[in-house]
């Protein structure tokens, strides 16, 4: 079994977005024997001048459908929960994606891997 992950980075090597100033997403496919890239997902920022609406949250979750968890450096109470209440794990992890990755394989993080 596999799930699908989204990862907010500017750079593709590290998970250094806040979630409300994501423009970008990562996508990658993530089992129990591995990881593997499968595509960019871009969306509108949440976040307008510090201001959050729960349209824009819905926007990006959308856009999101079909990965389990969201990855961002940094997430805000009200994003969390939003994305919660939908079905997706969330995590602040600002770090390199390769080792982030590994350590969701290896400690089956996410509770569909089990």
């Amino acid at each position: 079994m596999s799930v699908k992950v989204a990862l907010a980075s500017t750079d593709g090597k590290v998970v250094n977005e806040h979630f409300g100033r994501a423009r970008n997403f990562l996508i990658f496919d993530v089992s129990k024997s591995g990881f593997e890239f499968v595509k960019r997902v871009e969306v509108e920022p949440a976040c307008d001048g510090g201001s959050h609406e729960v349209a824009a949250f819905a926007r990006i979750a959308d856009a999101l459908s079909g990965t389990k968890a969201v990855f961002a450096a940094k997430i805000g109470e009200g994003a969390a929960a939003y994305f919660e209440s939908r079905g997706f794990s969330v995590f602040e992890s600002p770090c390199p994606i390769r080792p982030l990755l590994e350590k969701v394989v290896k400690d089956n993080l996410i509770p569909e891997l089990q």
